[in-house]
């Protein structure tokens, strides 16, 4: 079951538009309250399929600013030509945005279950991790947007544990800081 504190997992009452748009909003200034009026259970689809939204705006933002960037300053860019080409990263983006999401979850999961086993309900976390993603939305802005949707993804995580799983302030920080930096060193490194 949905619940009413995520509007993207009601679009066919507001609209895929405006419940992604809510949803992003939500995350990202509605902290603490937004996750935690989340509650257990519901399907994974909605959050992966929103991280996969934000993640393929990203990429497609990413690809099109450095080839701005190449185009203006052919000699001075810092960027190699693209590795892969856009098509191939569209195509890889389900599997390998689903499987960040999945490492990132289970990794959370594991330390909670570890320390709050009654707290670690996977998709709960696994909601958690998909809506917190919502500044990549950032990736939009060349240079600064990047870093700053990472760094306020970092933050959101760290809230929507603490919010939505009820988890103490230092768990909080512990279980989702360690995958969550792999997995923006991994972004960081696909894309530079």
């Amino acid at each position: 079951t949905s619940d009413e504190a995520v509007p993207w997992e009601q679009p066919a009452r507001i609209g895929w538009i405006r419940a992604f748009s809510d949803t992003v909003r939500g995350a990202m200034f509605g902290g603490p309250g937004f996750f935690a009026a989340m509650r257990p259970g519901g399907s994974l689809a909605p959050a992966y399929l929103f991280f996969l939204l934000l993640g393929y705006i990203s990429i497609v933002s990413s690809l099109l600013w450095s080839r701005a960037f190449e185009a203006l300053l052919p000699d001075m860019s810092p960027f190699s030509a693209e590795r892969v080409g856009l098509p191939v990263l569209l195509l890889l983006a389900p599997m390998s945005l689903g499987l960040m999401q999945l490492f990132v979850t289970g990794w959370v999961r594991l330390i909670i279950g570890l320390a709050s086993p009654s707290r670690a309900d996977f998709v709960l976390v696994f909601r958690v991790v998909g809506y917190a993603f919502a500044p990549f939305v950032l990736s939009v802005a060349p240079f600064i947007g990047p870093p700053l949707g990472s760094a306020w993804f970092l933050a959101l995580l760290i809230m929507g544990c603490r919010g939505a799983l009820g988890l103490s302030p230092l768990l909080a920080v512990l279980a989702p800081l360690p995958p969550a930096l792999l997995m923006l060193g991994a972004i960081t490194w696909f894309f530079l």
